[in-house]
């Protein structure tokens, strides 16, 4: 049984429907554009990261002079801003002629190019003065451009991965004396950072280091202890957290288990709270697994990416979080990987297949959008099921997901009634339902040959149910899923 009462437990916010929107440069493109405008329109995401590339948009002409080229930069943030979204805008990558070493290179997605054969240099600046500069001047630009106000509601942060070799410092491996050299430089950088945007404007909202190893905690220390020490601002803390390397779920060494996140987030958040308790923490890229450059005939796990246990693995994580009042303002799924598409359902990351099908991710994401500002109390009987109940105003939202921790079960069909307590009133009543038989269009692939637009339709989220109901006091509704299944019952007063 699954009970609710309408006993409100605190206010929650959104911190869930958020994503890191990869490769940056395909904002400017019909597929990116596409895509996102989708995401708009099904309000699937509010904040959007991206790279600010400085790479393309500083240079020196013969004569030394800097070029200044904001064409692309601004395509991209008038397109987010026009369709919705909150930009969160990631200061990188090494412009050439500022490289120390500019022969630092990271060209590298799963032995191919990156997207339009770009090179990321991983060099320190050679001058940080020079990096100030450039800070302030791009800064300058969006807050000209876009107005003082506007950009005041973004996040502006410094760098992506620092402590990683594949964007800071190539040539180093991750041994502690290669983290210092790296938190050392990184320190300069964000100080440098934060001093060229702060120029433009105190209201702006600042942040790092966005770490990308959750398995060394040296570096975020280091870091946080050098910008507390050294007083300098900052608004925000950002990290990345991914569930699992696919080859030990493989190898059985560690499961495919969304409490892989909480733990990991746990203990980075321990760290944290050594230097800061009372600042904004912002997961600026999750996953259930990292890899996002590797498909599923490299790595037979990834095939979760496709099916119904993605939008299940997401709900209840999101659940738990939200259970343990998890300090997060804003996580981002990463969609890095989304421009490798050569067949329809590879299990790279990403929101659609190559013909736009939407994946069971993408319908998560929309369920989970429909949640409420307001936590109810709940009771569920069945250790293999988490429930989410929210309300606004007089209006319910309730989620419901059913597979076990490690995903690694063949659970029976739950059949089960949702039951809410003091609900008076006619309501509009629709249930919408992702599992093996609801909602997803791999499967469905898998049962029968269906054509691309056949499984289009299968993609599209619609209710499995929906009727115009009185209620004076209570609501049952009987409900059915499939195991590695997520349910939202939807309920609109009406008067």
């Amino acid at each position: 049984m699954i009970n609710i009462s309408n006993e409100k437990i605190r206010d929650i916010i959104n911190f869930w429907n958020n994503i890191h929107f990869h490769p940056t440069d395909a904002i400017e493109d019909e597929w990116g554009q596409e895509f996102l405008k989708e995401i708009s329109k099904d309000n699937v995401a509010k904040t959007v990261r991206l790279y600010a590339m400085f790479e393309d948009i500083y240079s020196l002409d013969e004569n030394g002079n800097l070029i200044e080229n904001y064409k692309d930069n601004d395509t991209r943030l008038d397109f987010l801003l026009k369709e919705g979204f909150n930009p969160l805008v990631c200061y990188a990558y090494m412009p050439k002629f500022l490289a120390t070493d500019a022969s630092l290179t990271q060209t590298n997605s799963n032995k191919k190019l990156r997207y339009k054969g770009k090179v990321i240099i991983t060099s320190e600046p050679k001058d940080y003065d020079v990096w100030e500069d450039l800070c302030y001047r791009y800064t300058k630009h969006i807050v000209d451009r876009y107005g003082e106000k506007e950009v005041s509601k973004w996040r502006l942060q410094c760098w992506n991965e620092p402590d990683l070799h594949n964007f800071f410092f190539s040539n180093l491996d991750m041994s502690d004396e290669s983290v210092s050299i790296r938190e050392k430089a990184y320190f300069k950088l964000y100080k440098k950072f934060a001093s060229g945007v702060l120029r433009v404007s105190n209201d702006l909202l600042i942040g790092g280091p966005s770490q990308g190893a959750d398995w060394n905690f040296n570096f975020i220390n280091d870091f946080l202890r050098d910008v507390k020490e050294n007083d300098i601002r900052i608004d925000f803390i950002s990290i990345h957290i991914y569930g699992v390397f696919p080859p030990k779920v493989e190898s059985g060494e560690e499961p495919l288990s969304f409490n892989n996140n909480i733990r990991k987030y746990n203990n980075v958040i321990n760290e944290i709270y050594k230097y800061y308790t009372d600042k904004e923490i912002i997961m600026d890229e999750w996953g259930a697994a990292g890899w996002g450059f590797v498909n599923a005939k490299q790595s037979p796990t990834l095939i979760f990416r496709e099916n119904s246990v993605f939008p299940t693995y997401f709900a209840k994580m999101v659940t738990r979080f939200v259970n343990m009042n998890a300090n997060l303002s804003k996580m981002l799924l990463c969609l890095s990987g989304q421009h490798e598409l050569t067949n329809e359902f590879t299990g790279f990351r990403g929101l659609f297949t190559l013909n736009h099908i939407k994946k069971p991710i993408y319908n998560g994401f929309v369920l989970m959008s429909k949640l409420k500002n307001e936590l109810l109390k709940s009771n569920v009987d069945n250790e293999y099921v988490d429930v989410l109940a929210t309300k606004e105003k007089d209006n319910y939202a309730v989620l419901v997901s059913y597979s076990p921790e490690n995903f690694d079960k063949n659970l029976e069909d739950l059949n089960d009634e949702i039951t809410l307590d003091d609900v008076n009133g006619t309501y509009n009543v629709n249930v919408y339902v992702i599992d093996e038989k609801h909602t997803n269009p791999y499967l469905s692939s898998l049962e029968k040959d269906l054509s691309i637009d056949e499984l289009k339709e299968i993609g599209n989220m619609k209710p499995v149910f929906t009727k115009t109901v009185t209620c004076g006091g209570e609501y049952k509704l009987p409900i059915s899923l499939t195991n590695n299944g997520v349910l939202l019952l939807e309920m609109v007063k009406v008067k």
